[in-house]
């Protein structure tokens, strides 16, 4: 499988630095950990931001970034295979280099890149998070407040 593994990725398969699993597993971590935000994000939109914003002038445009985001990236694919391990049947287990060629084809090179990425991320989810709290301001009490 060729790679098109960015500098600290060709570290690791050059066994150029000392600890290469600390390089290999960081980056896996840092990509499950967004990748499981958005997956939550998803299953908290579809069960209950959407009825809570059902007017479509409502909701705010970074979410509809986020869920294509999520479609051009096949983020969910990754995550099925990367974090919640659940494969095709009888696929053998993915190596290292497979693995991280998948988050690579997800679009980043080094970890670099994909660290650089989650702020936007983050954002997005901000905004969403304050749409909900102009929307519904009573929210932490669990009930809208009476007009």
């Amino acid at each position: 499988m060729g790679t098109s593994w960015g500098a600290p990725i060709q570290a690791v398969e050059q066994k150029a630095v000392p600890h290469p699993h600390l390089i290999t597993n960081s980056f896996r971590i840092t990509f499950g950990a967004v990748v499981l935000t958005l997956r939550r994000f998803e299953d908290d939109w579809s069960r209950y931001i959407c009825h809570l914003l059902p007017n479509k002038d409502q909701r705010p445009a970074e979410a509809k970034s986020l869920f294509q985001e999520i479609k051009d990236r096949k983020l969910d694919d990754a995550a099925n295979l990367l974090v919640a391990h659940s494969a095709p049947k009888n696929q053998a287990p993915l190596s290292t280099p497979e693995r991280l060629q998948i988050i690579i084809d997800a679009g980043w090179q080094t970890e670099e890149e994909l660290v650089a990425w989650y702020p936007s991320v983050a954002l997005r989810l901000l905004a969403v998070r304050d749409a909900v709290a102009k929307e519904w301001p009573d929210a932490k009490e669990g009930a809208k407040a009476a007009p």
